[in-house]
């Protein structure tokens, strides 16, 4: 029997007082999500998405404990809107929402098939009301968990983030967002959405679960070049970015500077160009990506691509997506790029096509 990819995605929303502000956009984004899931179910033929939805607050407010379940294990393209559904006041007691709704997603049957488990917990504060033992214990529930289960954090602030990684979350699957803003709740869904699209795709290939979520994947040299192919020497060069050609344009802009190096005014796809990522950007679904591979005993550079690079590196094949670089040895990333004014920061290269 081929066995069936069923991807159970679980999202538990904070809905202590302060998040009161956000009510109107919780309410959007979640439906927005998980609509954006269900129209994206062609794309996936060979998987089946479950949905459940839980908020969490304190004991005081619902009803005796700190979560509450609004959707369960509900297939995608049958999933009701949270509308009436979501409410929001009380205290955030993180710690006991999560040991419980992964206890609870622990129950579902998966006897036959290919399950995994994708969970976010989205908050727009810090722990705060949890029982000391959830505290304490939740670290070894994380760790615990099968290889077949992701989770992931969005949180308002550095602090908040490294309290997560503190609990167990893989740095890579922490995110931060800006809640004192009424319109951050949108980004939110923007993330997650992204993030869902990469997990599928990460699914397709046979990846059971991931560490870095809302970073791009690392595979190892050999995967890429053994995958990948390598373009014909002479192809291609490579310009450094240093502080002395910086200072001869503005802001560091790439047109003024590929003006500067070749000579010729840039026209925004003529050369092809592609930027070293180094930094967090947003990727769009037509930008091709290609690797670079040194030789350091011939002091040669080989450059590797094709459409596989997006998949191998954790981007999804549909859809902008806004992502880390990842923690890639060995080699470098570039991102191809047809802005004329994008900045390019010294110590890195940009990849010109002849």
């Amino acid at each position: 029997m081929k066995a069936n990819h069923i991807n159970h995605e679980f999202i538990i929303l904070d809905v202590s007082g302060s998040m009161k502000r956000h009510h109107a956009n919780v309410i959007k984004v979640t439906d927005a999500l998980i609509s954006n899931l269900a129209s994206q179910a062609p794309n996936f033929p060979d998987q089946e998405t479950r949905i459940t939805v839980f908020m969490f607050s304190s004991e005081s407010y619902l009803d005796g404990t700190y979560f509450k379940c609004l959707i369960w294990d509900k297939d995608v393209l049958r999933v009701p809107s949270i509308a009436g559904l979501y409410q929001g006041t009380g205290n955030t007691a993180l710690a006991d929402a999560m040991i419980s709704s992964i206890r609870d997603m622990r129950k579902i049957p998966t006897m036959y098939g290919d399950h995994a488990f994708l969970g976010f917990v989205v908050t727009d504060g810090q722990e705060n009301h949890s029982h000391p033992d959830s505290i304490r214990n939740l670290p070894s529930v994380l760790s615990t968990l099968p290889d077949t289960w992701t989770i992931a954090g969005l949180v308002p602030s550095v602090a908040a983030r490294q309290q997560l990684t503190r609990f167990g979350f893989a740095p890579g699957n922490v995110e931060i967002w800006d809640p004192s803003q009424r319109e951050g709740f949108l980004e939110v869904g923007e993330k997650i959405a992204a993030a869902s699209t990469s997990y599928a795709s990460l699914r397709r290939v046979g990846v059971r679960s991931t560490t870095s979520l809302f970073t791009m994947n690392a595979p190892s040299k050999a995967t890429l070049t053994q995958s990948l192919t390598q373009m014909t020497p002479g192809s291609y060069f490579f310009e450094e970015v240093t502080e002395e050609r910086l200072a001869q344009i503005q802001n560091g802009r790439i047109d003024q500077f590929l003006s500067l190096v070749t000579g010729k005014p840039y026209l925004p796809g003529s050369p092809i160009v592609f930027y070293q990522m180094t930094q967090r950007v947003r990727i769009q679904e037509y930008k091709r990506i290609a690797v670079a591979v040194p030789d350091h005993a011939s002091k040669s550079v080989a450059v590797y691509t094709g459409a596989a690079a997006r998949q191998m590196l954790g981007l999804p094949e549909k859809g902008n997506v806004r992502v880390s670089p990842g923690r890639w040895r060995g080699y470098k990333v570039f991102v191809e790029t047809t802005s004329m004014n994008r900045k390019l920061f010294p110590g890195t290269s940009v990849l010109i096509m002849r």
